[in-house]
């Protein structure tokens, strides 16, 4: 599988294509490195590639750009900035998630201390019913002997 990557970085620069450019012996390189390659050579119209080392002439209608390249670089500059915004919208998404999270435990927390409270409080209404019922009893009780 071809990794991206090295297609549209520059073998000269290391760095993504700038403005990439046909050379003769078919490979591709950044235009400003054009001067470099062609200065030792420039005498006779022909150059050396500093990556495949063939020898060819200079064309005489300048170096074509490579459009495919050039396409390649800037879908992926396209595609980089929909990463980023991709990114940035999970991070903040996650963020809020986060904090909903959090405010939902909180929630629960002061939920169970509610629970908590009014179960301690239906326990003592229960217990005093019970004994108000036991004392009722008792006094019919006592009523009736």
């Amino acid at each position: 599988m071809i990794n991206l990557k090295s297609q549209i970085t520059c073998k000269i620069c290391h760095k993504v294509f700038k403005k990439p450019v046909d050379l003769p012996c078919e490979c591709i390189c950044c235009l400003e490195h054009i001067s470099d390659i062609t200065k030792d050579f420039n005498n006779n119209n022909q150059m050396m590639c500093p990556m495949c080392k063939k020898v060819s002439y200079i064309p005489k209608n300048g170096f074509n750009e490579h459009l495919l390249t050039k396409r390649i670089v800037e879908t992926n500059a396209y595609l980089s900035q929909d990463e980023k915004l991709l990114k940035n919208n999970f991070d903040v998404t996650f963020i809020e998630f986060n904090e909903l999270f959090n405010e939902l435990q909180l929630k629960e927390s002061e939920l169970e201390a509610i629970q908590r409270e009014h179960f301690a409080e239906l326990q003592k209404k229960l217990e005093l019913t019970r004994d108000s019922l036991k004392y009722k009893i008792d006094k019919i009780v006592v009523f009736t002997l």
